[in-house]
């Protein structure tokens, strides 16, 4: 005789809210999953990025008074920002002159120059040859891309051995010769010396994107164009490029971007004390210097850095969405 498998009402129903727990374990185990790998990077956002900015934005809106900082609707520090750049009028903190102000301006406008109009043809045509693979590829793309690996604190080390007092340069120079530093220069040209620097050694990291893009064309393409008769030149203007354009609007996007940021190299070069260092100021390194030496917010530095950071980021927002729309073109 068979045995009866058909299940009660109670059976049933007990076997539903069983099914129904597991499902509702399962959906938030799948949850909690979620965010065990989203919590530190979440919170790390909200400190180092919300948390930081809102209070630069509050500490902008300060001013040291009688010894400690009052908040102040009056836009002071912003307002002594827009003097010293455009009127020449010097600030009520000692280290931001009108000079300094506006030498650290112009010395972004040249960092930025180099790498774009010069590091990054530099890197288009090195990783062309790459691309080609040339005899010894190999050895120049691990020569050229080691410095992107090296800190760059080592890095200017080693540059400021060869071009420094007693280095390479000097032993080159000859008794004779009346030499001196690069980074102890006083007639403006040690920014020349640092300039040099990034170019030399700033453009392997977008070398190597670069080839990685070139790799990726259709090489029937490539094959193509050969059997026409098509020269390197032509290949990479008419072909290479386009094709790589995408890569090549990410970089520049990313440059200006970050175009106010130059910092890197300039701490090691010049170090926080040198006797030319207002010559190689650039936004950012001002911004360090003026909270590396503020002591319990004295004279009220970071309050105005936090005002310098605050315009930084208004200029440089939307110059990189200008640039965004130039390099992709209008949305359809």
């Amino acid at each position: 005789m068979a045995k009866n498998l058909s299940l009660s009402k109670e059976e049933k129903d007990l076997f539903e809210v069983n099914r129904y727990n597991k499902k509702k374990r399962h959906v938030w185990d799948r949850r909690l999953f979620v965010f065990s790998f989203l919590f530190l990077p979440i919170l790390g956002f909200l400190i180092f990025y919300v948390y930081v900015n809102f209070q630069s934005f509050f500490y902008s809106f300060m001013k040291y008074e009688d010894g400690k900082g009052t908040f102040d609707p009056n836009f002071t520090n912003y307002k002594e920002i827009f003097e010293a750049l455009f009127m020449g009028k010097d600030s009520s903190i000692s280290i931001l002159t009108a000079s300094n102000l506006k030498n650290s301006l112009i010395n972004v406008l040249l960092f930025n120059f180099v790498g774009i109009f010069l590091g990054l043809p530099i890197s288009v045509f090195f990783g062309y040859f790459l691309y080609k693979k040339i005899k010894g590829y190999k050895f120049f793309r691990f020569v050229i891309y080691l410095p992107s690996i090296i800190t760059s604190s080592a890095l200017i080390m080693l540059y400021k051995q060869i071009i420094g007092e007693g280095g390479l340069l000097h032993a080159l120079s000859g008794e004779g010769f009346d030499y001196v530093n690069p980074w102890l220069r006083t007639d403006g040209s040690s920014i020349y010396f640092l300039l040099f620097y990034c170019l030399i050694f700033g453009f392997g990291t977008n070398m190597i994107v670069i080839n990685g893009a070139m790799n990726s064309i259709n090489t029937e393409v490539i094959e193509a164009s050969e059997l026409d008769g098509c020269n390197w030149f032509k290949e990479l203007i008419y072909i290479i490029f386009p094709s790589i354009w995408p890569t090549i609007s990410t970089i520049l996007i990313m440059c200006v971007a970050g175009f106010l940021g130059t910092t890197g190299p300039l701490l090691a070069y010049t170090g926080i004390s040198s006797g030319n260092m207002n010559q190689t100021f650039t936004l950012s390194y001002l911004l360090y210097y003026m909270v590396a030496r503020s002591s319990n917010y004295n004279e009220g530095w970071i309050y105005m850095a936090s005002a310098i950071g605050i315009c930084m980021t208004i200029v440089s927002f939307p110059a990189a969405m200008i640039v965004k729309r130039i390099a992709y073109g209008k949305e359809k």
